[in-house]
This record gives C-alpha cells, structure tokens and sequence, in this order.
C-alpha cells in the first residue's frame, strides 16, 4: 500500500527546483505581443485554434495557447496531454512565446508528446528569444539539473542572468504575474543575492497588480517572518475563492498541520485540496492522494486517481509512488510510472529503472540500459545510483565539486566503489 505518499511535499518552488508558470495567464494589456482576446469558452477556443491557417494570426494564437492551458486544467476526462501539445505547438509556431514555454515542459518530460531535451531547449530558448524569462529560466534549470553534464553550472548562469532581468523589468512594468517569481528567487538566495526587503516589494507589487499567485505567496512570506497570522490568511483565503488553485492548495497544508490561525482540521485539509487539485494545481493532487492513500485498499480508487493527475500535471513524486504501489502487484506495471517520474527528474525512479533492467524484474534484462538509468540517476544526485556507476568502472560525468561530495560521503558511509569483477 502506498502509506509512504503521506510524505509528499506540496509545492517544489521553494526548493528552487521547479520549473515555473507551466500555465501562465495570456498577456492583457495593450504591451502585449500579440492581441490576446480572450476566448468566451472552451469551444469557442477550440474553434478558433483549429480553425487557423498554417500559421495562425496573433489573436489565434492566443486563442491556440489558451485552449492547451484549459485542456491541462480540465478533470478527466477533458484532461488532453496530447491535444495541449498541439496547440502549444500550433501558438509557437505562430511566434507566441508563452506556448513554446508550455510547449518545452512537455516535451521535456514526454507527457502527450515524444520525449525529446533536445527540442525542448530549442523550445525554451525561442521563449527566451521572444523575451520571455520563464524561458530562459526553465533553461538555466535544465543546465543546473545534473543532466547537462560536469560544465551544467556554468551553462546555466547566463540564462539565469536572463530571466532575472526580464522578471525585473516586467514585473516593474505591466506584468504583475513575474513579480511572484523574481519574490521567490531573491527569498531564497537562488540565481541571485539573497534581499528579502526587496522580495517583501517584489510580492506586495506583484498582489497589488492583482496576481493571486503572488498574494498567495506573499502571505506565506509574511508569515514566515513572524508577521500577523489573520491579515496574511485572510488574503490567502481571497485567493482561494477567486480560483487560484495555488492558493487553496497553500491552505489546505494549513489546515492539514494544524498551523495558525488554524487546530488540525483533516476534512478541510482534503476540501481545499480538492480544490486546488481540480484547478490543476499538481501539489494539492500530491497531498490529496497521499492522505487519501492511508484508508488503505478501501480508498484505493480515489487516491490512485488523485495521484494519476498529479503524475499527468508533472509531480514526479507522484509518479514515483504509483510505480511502488504498481509493483507490489506487478513489477511491470510500475515501470511505465517510473519511466515517467525519471523523465521529470526524480532520481529514485532513475534508479528504481536501472535495477529493474539489470535484474530483469518487470523489464527485460538490459545491462547497458540499466547502466544509462544508473547514470541518469547519478546525474541527479542519487549517491546510491553513482555507486553502481562507479563499480562498474565508468566516470561518473559530475563536476570536480559534485563528485568529491559524493566519494567523501560513500567514505564516510563506508560504502565500497571499487569496480565489481
């Protein structure tokens, strides 16, 4: 049973690790690239994004983008992996920056459409090219992932520098929706100089512009600095009720860990992730089904599905989870879910494949793809999978940085990487 879901975080953006606005709003106001009239309804959307030439005029394209966000938010079964791919595609090649963004996510992770890092960065830099920061720094993160090899870092700093600018300068301007992202990397120190006075007045614009987003994130900033509880809740409550689902996924922990101005109150814990889920937020999906996943094999309907969406949004823990309760049935069911969450980057599923591979266990024995899995993991910072690597004899393709760390804690661990006869 998949008692160990509980643990599932809620929300990567903090750990500086998740790619970002994956469903930012069309752009409004008169700066805008292209002339965003916003659809009246699914169908009307739909309408006019298969209606398009070759290549669609500027307010199709919007109308192209839009529909790939509203097949991404919807329930199953209007949820459309595919369908959003192409009209992501569609919006791209049309010149819209956001959806080559949306469109690179995608293809990175291979949800709805073939897997390919290749296309995705070429996508993500059209973004960045078209001057659109998420995409440049979904770049730079690709670089920092491990995956790019041991010069990664360095890749990566100019794409950074990139989208920092392009945050500062929109959300100075008409774009309130980056400010919640420029907030969240100088909080944190990533990409740049740690100044929470000026992360504090990065959120505070962004809310006041009317992002929710940044209201929401903004409120749990405040209280992580010990600042009144009600004022700060009450904000994130607004957001909540307007739709955003971040916002309600953000209450529901509340709620869930009993923090303030709440006592420990389950049933609205699973309410608002409900909420937030529904609304396509792939964190309030990863606790819903987790806590759901403790009644055991009575509840097991309702949280394997709350987990398949928040594996479809991209939360690879979910993934992850799903294959270990996969196999505890059959070993071949789980390798597709551990396929996916490998894809995405968590390194457990990397290794959970390469051992699947090497043993034959729900997979066809394949020492060479066992040993890519095992690399993959590696790159990704699983110390258990770099000490197949290095028993096997083959570089471990990290930085001088990254595999010291690693040979210093297998020494302490008294873990042997003398290649295997």
């Amino acid at each position: 049973m998949l008692v160990c879901a509980v643990t599932l975080g809620c929300d990567d953006r903090s750990k500086g690790r998740a790619r970002v606005d994956t469903d930012d709003e069309p752009p409004r106001s008169a700066k805008s690239d292209v002339d965003a009239t916003p659809c009246e309804s699914d169908a009307s959307c739909r309408e006019r994004c298969e209606s398009c030439a070759e290549r669609c005029k500027p307010a199709d394209a919007v109308a192209c983008y839009e529909d790939g966000r509203r097949r991404l938010k919807a329930m199953p079964p209007a949820f459309d992996l595919e369908g959003a791919a192409k009209s992501f595609e569609r919006a791209c090649e049309s010149g819209y920056a956001y959806a080559c963004n949306s469109l690179g996510l995608q293809v990175q992770d291979g949800r709805g459409v073939e897997r390919s890092v290749e296309r995705a960065i070429d996508l993500y830099g059209r973004a960045c090219d078209r001057g659109y920061g998420i995409g440049c720094y979904n770049l730079a993160l690709w670089y920092r992932s491990g995956r790019a090899g041991a010069d990664g870092e360095e890749r990566a700093k100019p794409w950074a520098e990139r989208a920092i600018a392009s945050y500062r300068e929109e959300c100075s301007g008409s774009k309130p929706r980056y400010c919640a992202n420029l907030a969240l990397l100088l909080e944190t120190g990533i990409e740049t100089t740690k100044d929470l006075a000026a992360a504090e007045a990065a959120y505070r614009r962004g809310c006041d512009g009317g992002d929710q987003v940044a209201c929401t994130y903004f409120s749990e900033f405040e209280l992580a600095q010990g600042r009144d509880t009600q004022p700060a809740v009450a904000r994130t409550q607004r957001a909540c009720e307007l739709g955003t689902p971040e916002a309600c996924g953000v209450l529901g922990d509340r709620y869930a860990d009993g923090r303030p101005p709440f006592s420990r109150d389950l049933t609205r814990a699973l309410d608002h992730w409900k909420k937030g889920c529904e609304g396509g937020f792939a964190g309030s999906c990863q606790r819903l089904g987790g806590e759901l996943a403790k009644v055991g094999e009575a509840g097991r309907t309702v949280y394997t599905a709350a987990l398949e969406r928040a594996c479809s949004l991209g939360a690879s823990a979910s993934c992850r989870f799903l294959g270990l309760d996969a196999d505890e049935r059959d070993a071949a069911a789980a390798l597709p879910y551990w396929t996916r969450a490998c894809n995405i980057g968590e390194p457990d599923a990397c290794t959970y494949l390469g051992v699947a591979y090497r043993s034959g266990r729900g997979a066809t024995m394949d020492a060479k793809r066992a040993m890519e899995h095992f690399e993959d993991a590696c790159h990704l910072d699983s110390y258990p999978a770099c000490a197949e690597v290095a028993r096997a004899g083959r570089s471990l393709g990290l930085s001088a940085q990254r595999e010291a760390k690693f040979r210093d804690a297998a020494a302490r661990n008294g873990i042997s990487l003398s290649p295997t006869k």
